[in-house]
């Protein structure tokens, strides 16, 4: 935990030297703060930087926004991105998929969705961790017609799916009340022999206790008006 607070003793002590720290020294000091979450330190060392008249690269501001992410830090992430377009620093697809985690965690669904149009602009493609980041920021805000959006977008691109898509898809459909998109979605990860996925809609008859991810999947179904008939005809027959 005080890794950090010994680099940042480190660097003191090197710029204090004779040897003149450079990019690789700041960057190595940068992804320090990156695991402490200190992301207001890790700012201030670009700011250092400039001052210093060391140009900082992709590596280094990937360390800072990845900084900011993990510390739920969303609006200087967004910054920091556009930092880099100013200062003509190639962002490349771990900076595109930190900021999207940053907005995920902050709830800024529309900012992630559009930082995914601005990976187009840029020519970076977009890879599983980008649209699986993209689909937590839906969840997240319950924007379950985004979510459809977006896992249309990846069966467009041929991009092979996960077990993390599904779940995170599921999650957002159940708690949107969107229980056939659910069921549609199941029959999906079901072609795509996911084993968890089977379980999912084995649930929608009985709950499995051994599926982890079986709950949401019956809290789904059973919202729906089919459901609630099966229920009624079932107490009938009583």
């Amino acid at each position: 935990g005080g890794m950090w607070q010994l680099t940042l003793v480190l660097l003191s002590d090197l710029q204090q030297a004779t040897v003149r720290p450079n990019v690789v020294a700041f960057s190595s000091a940068i992804s320090a703060f990156e695991v402490g979450r200190q992301w207001q330190t890790a700012l201030q060392l670009l700011a250092d930087m400039c001052f210093a008249e060391i140009r900082p690269n992709t590596i280094t501001f990937n360390s800072a926004i990845s900084a900011c992410e993990k510390a739920k830090s969303w609006q200087p992430a967004l910054r920091l991105l556009d930092d880099m377009r100013h200062a003509n620093v190639l962002a490349d697809i771990v900076t595109f998929n930190s900021v999207i985690k940053a907005c995920a965690r902050g709830g800024e669904w529309q900012a992630a969705l559009r930082l995914l149009i601005d990976m187009r602009c840029a020519r970076v493609e977009a890879d599983v961790v980008t649209f699986n980041s993209a689909l937590s920021a839906c969840e997240n805000a319950l924007k379950w017609q985004a979510a459809l959006s977006l896992l249309a977008d990846m069966r467009g691109s041929s991009m092979q799916l996960t077990g993390a898509t599904f779940n995170r898809a599921i999650s957002v459909f159940e708690k949107g009340w969107e229980w056939q998109s659910t069921l549609r979605l199941l029959a999906t990860a079901y072609m795509h022999h996911f084993e968890q996925a089977a379980l999912q809609i084995a649930a929608l008859h009985r709950t499995v206790p051994q599926a982890d991810v079986a709950t949401p999947v019956v809290a789904s179904a059973r919202k729906g008006p089919e459901w609630r008939q099966q229920r009624q005809q079932q107490h009938q027959h009583l």
